[in-house]
């Protein structure tokens, strides 16, 4: 089959996850992770024939699809229009050793890096096959619409609430493969997908304006995360990490 369920996640989960978003959704809203655990609110439906002819053209060497006019790769700008996941906090890496441990740092309300976090365990997935290729399957999605059905995007949430909601179009994987294959070209608004965002609130800043203060620390520290090259961690257990070289697909 073309398109497979991710999970079937239970009727004990659909009666758990109101409960707990009556007491703690406030809270996963303040740690950014609000819309992100919502997207459970629905089966995620996995597009195989996609993945499989997208698997095609990527370069774990340098964690970027190699197409013919030139490479692209999911990045940290991506994993906050995406999923609403701050690029900025305390790095997720070998000092947090076991994921007890990072909900612990959420619940004390300490910020924690979680877009290139992820970010790092969707390299390592098309590495090995085998992980979050939903995350990967959502920024096809954004980036190449023709290859889903039409959908609605609200002001107030991430790029992947939506894709989420969109209808399947069940192609073939040489259907897909032809379409990566033949594209030769881009156009500047093809690849500005995430900063036409509004959310999260920094995606909508205007960056003509020369901002001061603190906001100009922060975004400083922001598009430092975003641009900078640099290894991801994506290990908990141990000691792992991605290459993540943004400069690779600036356009």
């Amino acid at each position: 089959m073309a398109a497979v369920a991710m999970a079937d996640l239970g009727p004990d989960w659909e009666k758990w996850l109101p409960r707990m978003e009556h007491f703690f959704g406030q809270h996963w809203k303040a740690q950014g992770i609000y819309h992100l655990i919502k997207l459970y609110d629905r089966s995620i439906v996995m597009d195989r024939s996609l993945l499989a002819a997208a698997l095609s053209f990527w370069s774990s060497a340098t964690n970027t699809m190699n197409l013919r006019f030139g490479m692209m790769t999911p990045t940290v700008l991506d994993m906050a229009a995406l999923f609403g996941l701050s690029p900025l906090g305390v790095e997720a890496n070998k000092v947090t050793l076991e994921f007890a441990h990072l909900a612990d740092y959420l619940v004390q309300g300490r910020r924690l890096a979680l877009g290139p976090f992820l970010l790092g365990h969707i390299y390592r997935t098309l590495r090995d096959v085998g992980g979050p290729l939903w995350a990967f399957q959502f920024w096809l999605q954004a980036f190449f619409p023709q290859l889903r059905g039409a959908t609605t995007v609200a002001d107030i949430e991430p790029l992947a609430n939506a894709l989420a909601r969109a209808p399947r179009k069940h192609n073939a994987t040489a259907f897909y493969f032809k379409f990566f294959y033949e594209l030769t070209e881009r156009t500047g608004s093809q690849f500005q997908v995430r900063l036409a965002r509004s959310y999260p609130l920094f995606l909508a800043h205007d960056l003509s304006v020369i901002p001061d203060g603190e906001t100009e620390n922060d975004l400083s520290e922001i598009w430092g995360s975003i641009l900078v090259a640099r290894n991801l961690h994506c290990g908990l257990s141990k000691a792992e990490a991605e290459v993540y070289l943004p400069h690779c697909v600036a356009r």
